[in-house]
């Protein structure tokens, strides 16, 4: 079998006041003091792309639907598991994006979790949390840039 591998695709929007997306985007990078503010997931092998953006929520398309600025590329160790993780992203299309955690997480003091609705970094989170078969105790809100610090650990070894 060939090496398999996921990836993680990180992207900055170019601000356009025109665009309500892209002030959403300019808001996340502000408050959270990152430089991406978005996430995508792609499986290459079966050249798929999931990723959950405002206006579109969970999709599944064959193209990214922009250039990324960054890429973390992981090995797809687990194959006994790999139909099991493709299944779970694919009941997640089709569900909405979940502007109320946003809302809440930024500018509130706690997370609203509802296992419907994901922004981006945080349907990459519970990906990656599943792949890598770590317990999750943490429900606060994983901004791009807490996403991107969490998969360049376990890349140099961490969380395994």
């Amino acid at each position: 079998m060939s090496k398999q591998t996921i990836k993680f695709h990180f992207f900055r929007s170019v601000f356009r006041w025109y665009d309500p997306r892209n002030i959403f985007a300019w808001i996340i990078r502000f408050r959270l003091n990152g430089y991406y503010n978005h996430v995508s997931i792609e499986i290459p092998h079966l050249k798929l792309h999931y990723q959950s953006r405002t206006g579109y929520g969970v999709t599944k398309e064959k193209t990214l639907h922009a250039k990324p600025q960054k890429t973390i590329e992981l090995p797809f160790n687990n194959f006994k598991k790999a139909d099991q993780y493709i299944n779970w992203l694919n009941s997640q299309v089709g569900n909405g994006y979940d502007y109320k955690a946003i809302i809440l997480g930024f500018f509130g003091s706690r997370k609203i979790q509802n296992s419907k609705r994901w922004f981006c970094s945080e349907l990459a989170n519970t990906y990656f949390i599943k792949y890598c078969g770590i317990p999750e105790t943490n429900k606060n809100l994983v901004s791009p840039k807490d996403f991107l610090n969490r998969c360049l650990y376990f890349k140099k070894g961490g969380e395994r």
